[in-house]
């Protein structure tokens, strides 16, 4: 458990996770069909039994779609103006090279 991989808490990486934890990231990930176990997981993990009871209670939720349909009726009740996105050379101007501005495009689909 470290916090010094850049996340601003405490977590359980999904590279130094063995057993159980491994077992539920791959579970988590293969529920949710994305490619990485994102930060609330991952800080879940640094308490004992702590993901594996908030995953095997949220679990359900999950894998019927309720979870999606909560969100999306919640996303379509707000009023967010459109924002326009920033180009690769804006991530560039940033600082950003091709490898952060691919990770931060796996993030943000997932």
């Amino acid at each position: 458990m470290h916090s010094s991989s850049g996340d601003p808490v405490a977590t359980v990486s999904e590279a130094e996770a063995s057993g159980e934890i491994a077992a539920l990231y791959r579970d988590i990930r293969a529920t949710l069909g994305v490619p990485v176990v994102n930060l609330i997981w991952r800080h879940l993990a640094v308490f004992p039994g702590g993901l594996d009871w908030a995953w095997q209670s949220l679990r359900p939720l999950y894998a019927r779609g309720s979870v999606d349909a909560e969100a999306r009726a919640l996303r379509e009740g707000l009023n967010i103006p459109f924002l326009s996105g920033l180009s690769s050379a804006g991530f560039r101007a940033l600082g950003l090279g091709d490898g952060d501005i691919a990770q931060i495009m796996t993030i943000l689909r997932s």
